[in-house]
């Protein structure tokens, strides 16, 4: 007779949310016609992106009416992905501090692997993807396992032990997912440009509002 088995238990999951925008084409023309007036007067920064545009991080800070109608849609995202992995978390004693930025990638523009450090949640928001064929890997994200030696685990033909998650972004989709998680972005093989915002959050205790006599 065989054992009883007691429990299966997922450790160690690092869970990626997928949200979708509504009416995502609208916002997405009127931040395309945003992004371009910002990238005019901005020559961008230099960080995981190779060949492409990186924007100051002060996405959350910029005045475009654009901007901010995403940085709600983002701010809710954020909200409901903690409220379903952490229920008993109080947000309402928490504000998020958000630090986002937009990507211009190009024909042959990609982002290398990277993760980001002394947060809680990162994410991208994309705002432009050209078409390409199903079986092609142009402008794709694909996480790493953060697990360490997993391959040796390949071949279980498990897909808990996958070594790497590749996503096929689309536009008005945000993906959402914890900032330890290292990713990267494939080379755009498109003759048009793929535009993204990316972001990082993480949570802080409200200062408690100080009584005056």
């Amino acid at each position: 007779m065989p054992p009883s088995m007691l429990a299966a238990e997922p450790c160690f999951a690092s869970p990626i949310f997928t949200f979708e925008i509504d009416g995502a084409e609208a916002l997405n023309a009127a931040m395309i016609r945003d992004i371009e007036a910002y990238r005019h007067d901005n020559e961008g920064m230099q960080r995981s992106n190779q060949h492409g545009w990186h924007s100051p991080t002060d996405f959350f800070r910029r005045p475009e009416a654009s901007f901010r109608a995403l940085a709600d849609q983002i701010n809710s995202s954020i909200a409901a992905a903690t409220r379903q992995i952490a229920p008993k978390l109080d947000l309402s004693k928490r504000v998020f501090i958000l630090q986002g930025w937009i990507n211009v990638n190009g024909p042959g523009a990609y982002n290398t692997p990277h993760a980001h450090p002394d947060y809680e949640w990162s994410g991208s928001y994309y705002v432009k993807v050209p078409d390409s064929p199903s079986d092609s890997r142009s402008g794709c994200i694909e996480f790493l396992d953060p697990r360490g030696p997993v391959h040796q685990m390949e071949g279980l033909g498990s897909t808990h032990f996958v070594p790497k998650i590749r996503k096929r972004p689309r536009a008005g989709l945000i993906y959402l997912f914890p900032s330890y998680l290292r990713h990267w972005v494939y080379p755009n093989e498109q003759d048009d440009s793929r535009i993204s915002i990316a972001f990082n959050a993480k949570f802080r205790l409200k200062e408690p509002i100080r009584q005056t006599s």
